[in-house]
């Protein structure tokens, strides 16, 4: 599939771009950079190699924003250990690309009350962790076997 762009630039790293493929979105080659008004158009022709069709992209821009959510509870037997992943910590964010997810680092502000976050490969307190360390499943909680009853770590 071809897509062809007119009337507000589209850019990569080098130079805008008028012609692009399905294979440059997946491979995140393709970079839209939006400057100007809240709100923009971008019209594309798309074609398969036979046919082709027009469509609209619709950008509504927004002040920078960083939203982090705790998406569940972690259930952590006392003195057990329990793996972080994706599902762990929600972010939403219009200020870093959606796949970059080594530029979305988390700091440790206040280490948990009963038990401690290492990176899978250690055994050394975590101070700082990326969105893909969470994705790849390399953050883990360690619970201290403390006698407690339960507990929330954040």
């Amino acid at each position: 599939m071809v897509d062809t762009r007119s009337g507000v630039p589209i850019n990569g790293t080098i130079a805008p771009v008028f012609k692009f493929t399905q294979r440059d979105l997946d491979e995140r080659r393709v970079l839209f950079q939006h400057l100007g008004a809240r709100f923009g158009r971008v019209a594309l022709w798309v074609s398969d190699g036979q046919y082709f069709a027009s469509a609209e992209l619709v950008v509504r821009a927004s002040p920078p924003f960083v939203n982090v959510t705790p998406a569940k509870d972690i259930v952590v037997r006392r003195g057990g250990t329990v793996t972080l992943d994706k599902n762990s910590i929600s972010i939403e964010t219009n200020v870093v690309d959606a796949g970059d997810d080594d530029r979305i680092i988390f700091e440790v502000t206040r280490a948990p009350k009963a038990g401690t976050l290492v990176r899978d490969d250690g055994e050394t307190p975590l101070e700082l962790f990326t969105r893909r360390d969470l994705k790849e499943g390399r953050i883990e909680y360690w619970s201290e076997d403390t006698g407690a009853v339960g507990g929330t770590s954040r």
